[in-house]
């Protein structure tokens, strides 16, 4: 497939599968509402080229999850709602990745090329960065999330313009936070990141409706955000597929037990599985299904791979359903999941039959559908409001820079934290926040910057509300303690400021002290400047 040309094609709800090269050198192919590209080929977006993604008014995610996808200086837009990249995304060139909503990249990020973030969304990399030349993100967020290997790769981080860096894990390269950006460990206030479903949902319900011919049967009419469709509805191999526009089935087995079907794989299954970062509890598997003719098989069973395919107890229940011969109607099979076991493998579910009179018989199948609950995988990255940022290069933060620290506790992981193994040098504004409820309480102290070495302070320090903070700098680490709020000019700390403070204002001066009530100025130093604001508060008090 070549696209040429400045116009747009759409592609709404379509299931796009790409198993050679295809180009787009011209114009934009936007995937719509509910889309999904897949397949073994490559995908290059050229120069002129865009790769747009739109969830629509109903906001589903679009699936990009073909092999590769080659960004030539070409644009990748997520318009709204949410896509996500589920193999590799090569740079060739710097390229811009533009998220008005959100991506998700949980495969490989390769190539030469350098990743451009823009839009006000965020960009999620949780994959294995093999690209050489780093990221810049100048709008929206780009949160990284991996512990194992950096994200970015080992190229340059630049956080600029209005962008945010933030995240958990390993980054490679230096990281630079220039004027305007900011750079929040965690996941940054404001951000967007894949929601973590409590509670039971409806995760999958596929779709019979039209012609079915083909298999494996890929289209959904309902697809939970947490859940990726490994395979659609799946004949096993002793089974017939008959032509039809309804799921038909026959040649299951005349045996009168449960082995001979197994033996002779007369099933029809589906996969599944988590999106990366979750893990899956089952709840219950409904077949819906009908004979056909009173030679059809009567007796059916669900299996899935939590507990086996030969074994006798899956850890459902009801098991199995006994129809006699000449009931005809539609019958439903539902199988609640009894265990407590988290999923973070592809799961697959399958519906054996047995006890036909005639092999030829047919079996429609009318419904398959699952239902589960998702928490954070326990093995894997959560995305918790704090979080810990490994640099294997230097941190620099400029004039007019931001880092955001939000302090959720007092534990390692309960608080922001910059681990640099190269050099800091620091400039700009530190940001604190008070998260969770967590209260903290005066004369707690964070490390939340350690590095090989330490150079120059923050030029402006926002504590939270009804505290001050106060930063201690050294060789090699910088340290937060919370402290009392400050009210200025009260200088023998008794509360209030008035004509008692007058003394110990001027002896603070005389001996070149820097207490913080004395600096009326609010410059960080207590000198001849500090006079005229003195006088001025205690003229007020």
């Amino acid at each position: 497939m070549r696209k040429q040309g400045t116009n747009t094609v759409t592609l709404p709800d379509t299931k796009f599968y790409n198993d050679g090269n295809s180009v787009v050198q011209g114009g934009t192919m936007q995937l719509g509402n509910g889309a999904q590209l897949s397949g073994t080929g490559l995908l290059r977006i050229d120069a002129s080229g865009t790769l747009a993604t739109s969830g629509g008014t109903e906001g589903e995610n679009v699936a990009l999850d073909s092999a590769s996808i080659i960004l030539n200086q070409g644009l990748l837009h997520v318009k709204d709602g949410r896509a996500e990249v589920s193999q590799e995304l090569r740079f060739w060139n710097t390229s811009e990745v533009r998220t008005d909503g959100d991506l998700v990249v949980s495969g490989s990020t390769a190539g030469f090329g350098r990743i451009l973030s823009t839009g006000k969304g965020t960009l999620l990399l949780t994959g294995e960065g093999m690209q050489q030349n780093g990221a810049t993100v100048s709008q929206g967020s780009l949160i990284v999330a991996n512990t194992t290997a950096s994200a970015t790769g080992n190229g340059s981080v630049i956080a600029n313009g209005t962008g945010t860096f933030g995240g958990f894990g390993q980054v490679g390269g230096n990281v630079v936070v220039q004027s305007g950006g900011t750079v929040a460990p965690g996941v940054p206030q404001g951000s967007d990141v894949p929601a973590i479903n409590q509670g039971v949902v409806n995760a999958i319900d596929f779709d019979f409706t039209g012609m079915q011919n083909d298999l494996p049967l890929a289209q959904t009419s309902t697809l939970n955000d947490a859940l990726r469709l490994v395979s659609g509805l799946d004949a096993g191999s002793g089974l017939i597929r008959n032509v039809g526009n309804e799921f038909n089935v026959s040649n299951f087995t005349a045996g009168s037990d449960w082995t001979s079907s197994a033996a002779n794989s007369n099933y029809v299954a589906f996969t599944v599985a988590p999106v990366v970062g979750l893990a899956l509890q089952l709840d219950d598997v409904t077949f819906e299904f009908q004979r056909n003719d009173i030679g059809a098989a009567r007796r059916f069973r669900i299996f899935t791979s939590i507990g086996g395919f030969g074994a006798w107890n899956s850890g459902l229940a009801p098991l199995q359903t006994n129809l006699a011969v000449e009931d005809l109607s539609v019958t439903t099979l539902t199988g609640n999941y009894t265990g407590s076991e988290l999923v973070t493998e592809p799961l697959e579910v399958r519906l054996y039959s047995w006890d036909a009179d005639a092999q030829s018989s047919i079996t429609t199948i009318t419904k398959a559908s699952l239902d589960a609950s998702f928490v954070s995988d326990p093995n894997n990255v959560t995305f918790d409001p704090t979080g810990i940022l490994e640099l294997g290069g230097n941190y620099t933060q400029l004039e007019f820079a931001t880092l955001e620290i939000d302090l959720g506790g007092t534990q390692s992981g309960e608080f922001d934290q910059l681990l640099v193994d190269g050099n800091v040098s620091l400039s700009g504004t530190l940001d604190v926040s008070l998260i969770e409820a967590f209260e903290g309480a005066v004369g707690q102290t964070f490390d939340i910057i350690t590095s090989n070495s330490v150079t120059g302070t923050f030029d402006n320090v926002i504590a939270p509300e009804g505290m001050n903070v106060q930063v201690n700098y050294s060789n090699s680490v910088v340290s937060l303690e919370l402290t009392s709020e400050i009210l200025l000019g009260d200088v023998n700390l008794d509360g209030v400021v008035n004509f008692l403070d007058i003394s110990p204002f001027i002896a603070v001066l005389a001996n070149g002290q820097s207490q913080a009530e004395a600096d009326c100025d609010d410059s960080g130093v207590v000198d001849f400047l500090d006079i005229t604001p003195f006088i001025t508060i205690l003229s007020g008090s």
